[in-house]
């Protein structure tokens, strides 16, 4: 009888063991999502500056286009002078993101 009581306190303490470890494992859990969600928030804002910089590169490609058919080819330093003020000004923006 003494032996059932014995196994019976053994499964009761690793019963109380394992529940400890479980809270544990969600408190660690919970804090790995909340990571998460805040690491696929920044992730969907640099997604977004992303799709805004592709915007401003295809529009400054599409207004390079119509100079170049506008000024005549003797103006290509002027064109590579305002892009290279526009490259400039990008990256200003990214650094100080």
């Amino acid at each position: 009888m003494e032996d059932i009581h014995n196994v019976i306190t053994e499964i009761e303490h690793k019963t109380v063991k394992l529940k400890t470890e479980l809270s544990s494992v969600k408190t660690t859990n919970n804090d790995l999502n909340e990571k998460l969600n805040v690491l696929h928030a920044r992730l969907k804002k640099k997604e977004e500056e992303i799709l805004d910089f592709q915007a401003k590169i295809d529009e400054l490609l599409h207004q390079q286009k119509n100079v170049s058919k506008v000024v005549p080819a003797v103006n290509y330093d002027m064109e590579i002078d305002v892009l290279v003020k526009e490259i400039d000004s990008c990256i200003n923006r990214l650094k100080q993101v």
